[in-house]
């Protein structure tokens, strides 16, 4: 079962409301944790979902939470959520092991739509935020890649192209006729030869040099 820690500053009722809520709609183990505090999650085959609330936190505070967690946790899948109006997201979603982002007030069907996306290996990120990351991709990855898309193999670009349309591992595993532990081998390949550490790098990269109008199906409002 998996498993979604939702990190607050001060944990509320309504909070614990909420964590029972997503418990039982998604079938997951779910609780709630304040930050600050030590992390420490059960055993589990499949990488947690740590929901960060950034309600009234400052760009630098955001930033040394994400810190902070991806040490506690170098495995887990993050989803920032709450992002308070002034603060740009794009940063933050060219994080590692970010996979949502949430500004503004969430709602929490808007959550909980965006967690089930997010489990089964999608990227939950708002078109606007995937436009801008692109762009500054782009800026910082001028033309000369090309020689690098030849290095992949075929099943590598063939995990990328999927990947870029929002499908999971398991998806990914089912159209390619292999298990799921080859696509990670996949997606492990695919990072260091792209030289990112996240799907949504991957993504962005796939968009700039393999022109994928598919890559827009990974992004989610």
């Amino acid at each position: 079962m998996r498993t979604v820690m939702l990190l607050v500053g001060q944990p509320s009722t309504q909070d614990e409301l909420l964590v029972a809520v997503i418990a039982s709609r998604l079938n997951v183990q779910c609780g709630v944790h304040p930050l600050g505090e030590p992390l420490i999650l059960p055993g589990c085959e499949q990488p947690p979902l740590l929901v960060l609330d950034a309600s009234g936190a400052s760009r630098e505070a955001l930033a040394a939470h994400l810190d902070e967690l991806v040490v506690a946790c170098p495995t887990a899948h993050i989803a920032v959520v709450n992002i308070s109006p002034g603060i740009a997201p794009e940063p933050f979603a060219m994080r590692p092991r970010v996979v949502g982002i949430f500004p503004g007030v969430c709602p929490h069907e808007t959550l909980i739509r965006g967690l089930s996306g997010m489990l089964r290996g999608e990227l939950w990120l708002p078109r606007k935020v995937l436009q801008e990351c692109f762009l500054r991709y782009r800026e910082a990855n001028p033309a000369g890649a090309d020689k690098l898309e030849l290095s992949l193999t075929r099943k590598e670009l063939k995990t990328l192209q999927l990947m870029a349309q929002g499908k999971s591992n398991q998806d990914i595993a089912t159209e390619l006729f292999v298990s799921t532990h080859t696509v990670k081998t996949h997606i492990y390949n695919l990072f260091r030869k792209l030289g990112v550490s996240s799907r949504s790098q991957a993504v962005l990269w796939a968009v700039r040099h393999l022109g994928l109008q598919g890559a827009g199906h990974a992004v989610h409002h």
